[in-house]
C-alpha cells in the first residue's frame, strides 16, 4: 500500500456522515427518557403537594371540630345548676329534672345524651373523658385515640354543687 493512501480522504464520505437534519436513534432514546423523567418528577411533585394540602385541610377541620366540642361541653357545664361525676360520666342538670350527660362508648365516640330522650355523637376517636374538680373550677379532659389531649376549665354557675 502506498503511503499516500493513509493520508488521503476516504472514498465514500457520505456513508460515514449522518444527516444534519435527522436524529440518531440514541438521541431519540435520550429525549424520550428525559421527557419521561421530567413527567414522573412533575407528577410526584403534584401528588405530594395535593397530599400536603389535603392534610392541612383535614387538620383545620379537626381543630374546628375540637373547638366546637369543647365549646359545647363548656357551655353545658357553665349553665348547669348542678354537675355530677358518675362512673366517669359528666352529668349536668340544665333545668328542673332535665339532665344531660357525656360518656364515651366502646366505639370511641363521645356521646351527649339527654335524660328526656335523644342522644348525639359529639366527637369521634375519643379514648376517655376525665373530669376533675379544682376548687370552684372543673377541669375536663378528652384523651383522643391518637394520644392527644383536649382540655378546658369551666366555672359552673355560682352556687351549684359538684358531687
Amino acid at each position: 500500500m502506498p503511503l499516500t493512501s493513509f493520508t488521503s480522504p476516504p472514498m465514500n464520505r457520505s456513508a460515514l456522515q449522518t444527516s444534519s437534519t435527522g436524529f440518531v436513534l440514541l438521541e431519540i432514546l435520550l429525549s424520550v427518557l428525559m421527557g419521561a423523567l421530567i413527567l414522573t418528577l412533575t407528577g410526584e411533585l403534584l401528588h405530594g403537594s395535593l397530599d400536603v394540602m389535603s392534610h392541612c385541610y383535614q387538620q383545620n377541620e379537626v381543630s374546628i371540630d375540637d373547638s366546637r366540642v369543647l365549646s359545647m361541653v363548656r357551655k353545658d357545664v357553665e349553665a348547669a345548676l348542678e354537675t355530677r361525676i358518675i362512673n366517669g360520666e359528666l352529668w349536668c342538670e340544665l333545668g328542673t329534672r332535665h339532665w344531660t350527660y357525656y360518656r364515651v362508648n366502646w366505639s370511641h365516640e363521645l356521646i351527649r345524651q339527654l335524660t328526656s330522650g335523644g342522644d348525639s355523637v359529639v366527637a369521634l376517636h375519643v379514648n376517655s373523658l376525665q373530669v376533675n374538680q379544682l376548687q370552684s373550677l372543673m377541669l375536663v379532659t378528652l384523651t383522643m385515640t391518637n394520644g392527644s389531649r383536649l382540655s378546658f376549665t369551666a366555672c359552673p354557675v355560682a352556687g351549684n354543687q359538684v358531687s
